[in-house]
């Protein structure tokens, strides 16, 4: 009997263990912020991609997105208005005097956070992304210190093009930018490796 016993807690542990992984993984906090946050469309920003600081994720996220995304070294800046979500490298953000304030903690933000989840791939439990929740402020007000140079293709027709230099002084121009370039790109080149 005590044997049935031992194998049955053994069982039990088991099973509660796992429940609490899956309770605290990686995918539920994803769709966790979706709900809670209206994130519709994720962005990557990293200052090192040229002419490109921001790289389109979508709304399905591959696993090895998704670990950045949720990574300890990431920032993201969740817009429920707009329905977005920016995960930023640190480097990044220290071009945003306006994040650069709110992560000092001398605002006393409760719309800043960070969350611990379970991650699979390296089995433990490990620091998420810090979260900033922007809902008083529009993309368009959130300014840049040194403004982004970009050269970017400006298609007049299909397959015709000229190279345009583009400053972007704060978020809402660079989404619009990033926007622009993928819809141009895929309707309008004939380039065949794109997206």
């Amino acid at each position: 009997m005590s044997k049935t016993l031992t194998l049955y807690e053994q069982l039990s542990e088991y099973w509660s263990e796992s429940i609490d992984k899956k309770k605290d993984s990686i995918e539920t906090y994803e769709k966790q912020f979706r709900v809670k946050y209206n994130v519709d469309e994720t962005f990557i920003a990293n200052s090192l991609f040229v002419n490109e600081l921001l790289d389109y994720i979508g709304t399905t996220i591959s696993e090895n997105k998704l670990n950045f995304v949720h990574n300890k070294e990431t920032v993201c800046l969740l817009f429920p208005y707009y329905g977005i979500r920016i995960a930023c490298t640190k480097q990044f953000v220290e071009n945003i005097p306006f994040i650069k304030n709110l992560m000092s903690g001398k605002w006393g933000d409760n719309n800043v956070f960070t969350y611990e989840y379970f991650n699979k791939d390296i089995n433990e439990t490990v620091s998420g992304a810090t979260n900033i929740v922007i809902r008083e402020a529009t993309l368009d007000s959130i300014l840049f210190e040194k403004p982004y140079e970009c050269k970017v293709r400006d298609y007049e027709n299909k397959g015709y093009y000229r190279i345009r230099n583009i400053t972007c002084n704060n978020l809402l121009e660079l989404v619009i930018l990033n926007n622009k370039n993928r819809y141009e790109t895929i309707h309008f080149s004939d380039d065949n490796n794109v997206f």
